[in-house]
């Protein structure tokens, strides 16, 4: 079908509707251009016009679709280093030094490294390092963190892997301007109710205490990359519904980061990964660990099938849901999709036909 609608699109483009004549190269382009050539040139250039406005809403109406053909892809992933941000201001580097406390800044620096010290707790007055950008406070011991953290109002990175944090602190106010928020190697097992670090792009809680993904790790509606790895989640299908309801506003899946290379693939699963824009998509921490479809999996013809290989239109066929009261993503959010944009299409169709009567008057 579509090479016809090709072939069509040549014949209008080769066809002069002054001389009345075109270029082909096959029976059906000669059907085409004979079709043209019993009209007087007015409304051959009318008809023309019709067609080729009929064909650029076709084209957009198959272009917008694919917006919600989405497939799957994995994310990759890389070990984050906390560096310095930018090469402008000073940097204190006081990694390793045996210190017990926060050094004072020298000259307002934008990146204080204090990284495998002794240091058990942040100073009372955090007002004389509202300069960072970035503070790197990995290796130490530190066991809280103090409520008036937002006083660090130009901090972008902290790093905190590897202190004693048991857990935080719904009283703790971070920064709006924190964009990178490392927690790797504590001790959390849950967050606190109401957190909220609307800026974060990135949250690695890798290496923790977690039995499970709470609801509480969507601290933003921004976040990018999300590290669950080397905690005991168990099987990642059962947390979907939690990552799905933690959508980007700038439309972006975010990448959530577990040890499992399974999950089992059946429709309460597979939906919202599939049938409308997935707010994730998954990644393990070995390039050639790629996630398949676990041995019990519903869908059986899917066992053993990479999540990467499993198409949107086998996930449709087998999964003919509707919309629960739960909120579970359905075929309903594939189909209305579809339906915005064929009715985006009949307008634009009509608009067209509407011209083209016009000008064949």
């Amino acid at each position: 079908m579509f090479s016809k609608v090709l072939i069509a699109v040549r014949v209008i483009i080769n066809y002069d509707p002054i001389k009345g004549t075109c270029t082909c190269f096959d029976t059906l382009c000669e059907k085409v251009c004979s079709f043209f050539q019993n009209m007087s040139p007015r409304q051959s250039t009318s008809t023309l016009a019709l067609f080729a406005g009929l064909f650029l809403v076709f084209v957009k109406s198959t272009m917008s679709w694919s917006k919600y053909d989405f497939g799957y892809s994995e994310c990759t992933y890389n070990t984050y280093h906390t560096n310095c941000i930018g090469t402008d201001g000073y940097q204190l580097h006081e990694k390793g030094m045996g210190l017990t406390q926060f050094p004072p800044l020298k000259r307002r620096e934008n990146c204080l490294v204090l990284e495998n010290n002794e240091i058990q707790e942040f100073p009372r007055d955090l007002s004389n390092y509202a300069t960072l950008f970035t503070l790197n406070v990995a290796k130490n011991k530190i066991k809280s963190l103090p409520d008036d953290l937002d006083t660090l109002s130009k901090l972008q990175i902290l790093d905190l892997s590897a202190n004693s944090l048991s857990g935080l602190s719904a009283s703790t106010r971070f920064p709006h301007s924190l964009e990178a928020l490392i927690l790797k190697g504590n001790t959390i097992q849950s967050l606190p109710t109401g957190l909220e670090i609307p800026g974060l792009f990135v949250f690695d809680l890798s290496e923790n205490r977690f039995t499970n993904i709470p609801k509480e790790f969507c601290v933003s509606k921004q976040l990018i990359r999300v590290d669950f790895t080397q905690n005991k989640l168990g099987d990642i299908s059962q947390y979907v519904d939690v990552l799905d309801e933690c959508r980007n506003v700038n439309e972006i899946s975010f990448c959530m980061f577990t040890d499992s290379d399974y999950i089992q693939c059946d429709c309460n699963t597979l939906g919202p990964m599939m049938l409308r824009k997935p707010a994730f998509q998954i990644g393990t921490p070995l390039p050639n660990q790629l996630v398949t479809c676990g041995a019990t999996s519903v869908l059986s013809n899917m066992t053993g099938t990479q999540l990467y290989d499993v198409h949107i239109d086998d996930v449709s066929k087998a999964c003919p849901l509707e919309r629960e009261k739960g909120g579970s993503l359905t075929n309903d959010d594939h189909n209305s999709a579809q339906g915005n944009i064929s009715d985006k299409g009949t307008i634009c169709m009509l608009i067209t036909l509407v011209v083209s009567l016009i000008l064949l008057r």
